[in-house]
């Protein structure tokens, strides 16, 4: 079985996550889909180096700062937590393509981290941090049912979950480092 896969189940059956998560639902019917192919098609500016094809850099700034996030595909990584997107609809691509975006969007731009792991400075003050993630394969679980349709919009019975499993490094800048 694919170890992004496995991590959702396992993370699942541990019942760190929401009623949405029902782990049967992702061993009969979860699938995975590789995070590369997804981050070189919507983003074909990022490019991996030729040295480390899977290792993707970007920086964000805002006014005076800067934080370099550096984004690792290793889909055998020993995981820490994963971030996710649920999303119901009439079963257009588009939006399962919408939600692997915000995934990917919540990476680049370090808006995803472990609240049990993160250090407090980060939380505070997370310029004065670099932060590297490396990340899985997604990990897509889809189920229909008219359960799921709103009352005004019966057609939209499809109901998709999307994971990424994540570990991440927090690296704090030197003093003086700060941007």
């Amino acid at each position: 079985m694919n170890k992004s896969l496995q991590f959702i189940i396992n993370t699942i059956k541990k019942g760190r996550c929401g009623e949405s998560f029902v782990a049967e639902n992702f061993e009969k019917d979860g699938f995975c889909y590789n995070f590369e192919d997804y981050l070189i098609n919507l983003y074909p500016e990022i490019n991996g180096t030729k040295t480390s094809p899977h290792v993707y850099k970007t920086c964000l700034t805002s006014d005076d700062k800067e934080m370099n996030v550096t984004i690792v595909y290793n889909p055998d990584a020993d995981f820490e937590y994963f971030s996710s997107d649920v999303c119901i609809h009439d079963g257009t691509l588009l939006f399962l393509f919408e939600s692997i975006e915000d995934l990917i969007y919540k990476v680049l731009e370090a808006e995803t981290y472990n609240a049990s792991t993160a250090p407090t400075a980060f939380v505070n003050n997370p310029w004065a941090y670099d932060v590297e993630y490396t990340v899985g394969d997604f990990v897509i679980n889809t189920q229909y049912d008219s359960k799921f349709a709103p009352a005004d919009k019966p057609w939209m019975m499809e109901k998709q979950i999307v994971c990424l499993p994540i570990a991440i490094k927090y690296i704090e800048k030197k003093y003086g480092e700060v941007k």
